[in-house]
């Protein structure tokens, strides 16, 4: 067992089981059911028990985070295929010199065109560069309606032509498994939370602190 884990004397069943909040024949079934040893604390061993559940459940989090930062950060150009990537790099001089200069009127026609062809090597290109002609055009400090508002449905165009290239089922399932995996690591600290009192008592004891009253 850990180091860490009370003996025997330093907290009987009865009283671990008050400070869990359960009967104390349930801890003492618990116990006799896995065969404790009378050299094992039945909290010392909750303890180590509450521990792995623990571990287990920051783990899942860690997990079904960290795959869903993967499908966030993915680069769209990785899911275009050998023949969508060589049209892109055909022609990808002539859109980025017309995403910087024509009208941003002609631009959002263009991308919503693209949009209704489903023209991914044109689409990644178009979401690409049309967002480097966003981000000037927000620099350029103009605030008249109009630009503002034909800034506003590029940037809803540009968002639309990016997400093309999301695979938004599997962030959907990523997302849910990342609040699944939270949820259960709310309640197994929920579940376990009586045992930090617990710890503290037998610390209190092992210091000579205890005083016996909860």
């Amino acid at each position: 067992m850990q180091q860490s884990m009370v003996t025997a004397t330093e907290m009987s069943t009865s009283e671990a089981a008050r400070v869990l909040g359960v009967a104390s024949e349930t801890l003492r079934a618990w116990v006799r059911r896995r065969k404790i040893t009378a050299r094992v604390s039945p909290l010392g061993l909750l303890f180590d028990v509450a521990d792995v559940h623990r571990r287990a459940a920051d783990e899942a989090v860690t997990s079904a985070a960290s795959a869903l930062e993967i499908l966030d950060g993915a680069d769209p150009l990785s899911t275009l295929t050998a023949t969508e990537l060589d049209s892109a790099n055909r022609c990808a001089a002539f859109v980025k010199e017309d995403a910087a200069q024509l009208p941003l009127a002609d631009l959002t026609r263009r991308i919503t065109h693209a949009l209704a062809g489903d023209d991914r090597p044109l689409l990644y290109l178009l979401a690409r560069y049309g967002d480097a002609r966003l981000q000037a055009e927000q620099a350029s400090g103009s605030r008249t309606p109009a630009h503002i508002e034909a800034r506003g449905q590029l940037a809803a165009l540009v968002r639309a032509a990016g997400e093309r290239f999301i695979d938004q089922r599997a962030q959907a399932n990523a997302a849910e498994r990342l609040a699944t995996a939270r949820s259960f690591r709310a309640k197994v600290w929920e579940t376990t939370r009586p045992l930090n009192v617990a710890r503290e008592v037998a610390a209190m004891r092992r210091s000579g602190r205890y005083s016996g009253v909860l």
